[in-house]
């Protein structure tokens, strides 16, 4: 559940983790991992981890209504730890996945997005250029690299 910025919560997401990954699900419990801080909101989250817990759970209620304590709570700070992408960035990223020569591919999260989805596809797709470019080759003889046996080399 994604928060528009311009809302008056703590919170930019909730994930509702039991129910992507049902290995989560235990007990009956449900499992929600909630995302706070913004770019440029650095000094709202100066704060202890029991108040972030608070801050979170006063936005839940007032999205779902849920008030049910919670069993566990971990806070995991990531300051700076996603990327913020400027003005131009898809084009730098396109011109850099264009100009890779055969069998070179990037991925990861400061391309295309910082989710998991994301990074998975910048991922498969990174897999699939190198497998294409790998077979290509393999096709093609006068790409084949040269063995040190037919250099007459020893190992």
């Amino acid at each position: 559940m994604l928060v528009a910025a311009d809302e008056p919560m703590a919170v930019k997401a909730f994930t509702h983790s039991s129910n992507k990954w049902a290995h989560l699900a235990h007990g009956g419990l449900v499992r929600l991992r909630a995302s706070l801080g913004r770019f440029g909101e650095a000094a709202t989250l100066q704060v202890d981890d029991a108040e972030l817990v608070a801050r979170a759970r006063a936005d839940l209620q007032t999205l779902t209504g849920i008030t049910a304590a919670p069993v566990a709570a971990h806070v995991q700070r990531w300051g700076g730890g996603l990327p913020q992408y400027g003005v131009g960035h898809l084009d730098r990223v396109r011109g850099i996945e264009e100009g890779l020569p055969p069998g070179v591919a990037v991925a990861g999260s400061a391309l295309h997005g910082v989710g998991v989805p994301a990074c998975i596809a910048t991922g498969r797709a990174a897999a699939e250029r190198v497998a294409t470019a790998g077979h290509s080759r393999a096709k093609d003889p006068l790409a084949r690299s040269t063995s040190n046996a037919e250099l007459g080399r020893s190992s």
